[in-house]
């Protein structure tokens, strides 16, 4: 009997832990994910059978297509697979970087003077304030500012107050010849090297140094400290002359002939918007292309970047992944931008059209039928065969599409003729 009575009061225990624990689950359970949109391709798809497959590897292309003036995705194949983007990282930095500091940001170098000057002898601090700029070239420009104002001889210092104080590299998984030294503009090469050119520049002018040293960022402790120096030196200081380039000079090159060097610097930029004031440093970032991520996660909330591998902004690295389905996305993003669409359309990408905007399109789609029709950019890393076209087309039918294809494993030569012939069919569609 009271075997038989243990065991009912153990299933009764049972059965109560059991409801108490469903009751648990439902009462903390998570807020339920929103089911993913199931995409059904239209009938009227341009790309529905006619895709050339004969040319690549079906299971490693990526193709997403948008037709923004039907507002609604017309194709993918793969569209969500994570790939490496190559070169169309440089869509993500540049449409990040027009967005962030805007489509009239300028680059700004300025030589000034905190002192007086007296029958040709400047008496006080000499002070260069460097932006990252790319295109910045020589300080002769500056320094025959300073000369016509008749100053022949310094007694002082000269300040460099420089944006980026070391050297701009790779990222680590990259290959390091990808950016040669060599090739880096003026204030790319670092602090001592912009102290030496700038040294000999006055030199080279006639200008004299007397009792002279250069302030640089390693004669203070911290560069919170530096920065409160300068600035009480630079708030009473007389401009000379100043050098200003715009952002959109440097975007264009960048991405139409697809500069490495402009990309990563496009990046350090956006990455250190206050630099001035923070001191960092892209050596020293903690979190480099943080810019590029923060602008998905607030400008692109609804993106699934579950797995997104974003180390820099020229696409070198082959670790980098993304999915084609979001650059389509990023190129209807931008499109919606009427400032950011008309830079990227009438300077920024490639395209067939004749003329010095050819770009990276300059041994492709050489048919009159591309002429006017496709604005793109093009990606290529040849370590891992993966090649890439995004950007977008104004198809025969009046519509525009955005578009975003990406082959991995597959010889370059073979997967720019996809691409192309997919660009075609587009083009073509009725």
């Amino acid at each position: 009997m009271r075997r038989t009575l243990w065991c009912v009061v153990l299933l009764l225990l049972v059965r109560l832990g059991w409801s108490v624990w469903g009751w648990c689950k439902e009462f903390f359970k998570e807020e339920a994910e929103p089911q993913k949109k199931t995409f059904v391709m239209p009938e009227d798809s341009p790309l529905r059978g006619r895709l050339p497959f004969w040319q690549v590897d079906s299971s490693k292309v990526a193709i997403a297509l948008y037709d923004i003036t039907a507002d609604e995705m017309v194709y993918e194949l793969h569209a969500d697979r994570l790939m490496a983007p190559a070169s169309c990282m440089k869509l993500l930095t540049a449409i990040t970087a027009l967005k962030r500091l805007g489509t009239d940001a300028h680059y700004v170098n300025r030589l000034l003077y905190h002192g007086t000057i007296h029958r040709g002898t400047l008496y006080g601090s000499l002070i260069f304030e460097g932006d990252d700029d790319p295109l910045f070239e020589s300080f002769e420009p500056l320094v025959n500012a300073l000369r016509q104002r008749g100053v022949q001889r310094i007694v002082g210092d000269v300040v460099l107050d420089l944006a980026r104080n070391d050297t701009l590299r790779p990222h680590s998984t990259a290959s390091a010849w990808d950016i040669l030294y060599g090739k880096l503009p003026l204030l790319l090469k670092g602090e001592n090297f912009v102290r030496r050119q700038l040294l000999y520049t006055l030199s080279s002018a006639g200008i004299k140094m007397e009792r002279s040293g250069v302030v640089r960022q390693g004669d203070f402790s911290s560069p919170f400290m530096r920065r409160a120096w300068l600035n009480s030196v630079e708030s009473g200081a007389t401009l000379i002359a100043a050098e200003r380039h715009s952002l959109r000079e440097v975007i264009a090159p960048m991405l139409i002939h697809s500069s490495n060097i402009k990309a990563e610097s496009v990046l350090w930029h956006t990455d250190n918007m206050f630099y001035r004031w923070g001191g960092a440093h892209i050596s020293g970032a903690v979190l480099p292309a943080s810019s590029l991520k923060t602008f998905i996660r607030e400008e692109m909330p609804e993106e699934d970047t579950a797995g997104f591998v974003i180390n820099d902004g020229s696409g070198l690295s082959p670790e980098n992944r993304l999915t084609a389905r979001f650059l389509a996305n990023l190129m209807v993003y931008a499109w919606h931008d009427e400032e950011i669409r008309h830079v990227l359309i009438d300077e920024a990408l490639a395209t067939p059209q004749g003329g010095v905007r050819r770009g990276s399109l300059i041994n492709r789609m050489s048919a009159p039928k591309f002429k006017n029709r496709v604005f793109c950019k093009t990606g290529t890393l040849t370590t891992i065969g993966s090649s890439s076209l995004s950007g977008y087309i104004h198809s025969e039918n009046g519509h525009w599409y955005a578009f975003s294809i990406i082959n991995e494993d597959t010889p370059v030569y073979d997967g720019r003729q996809f691409q192309d012939r997919i660009c075609r069919i587009v083009i073509e569609a009725r």
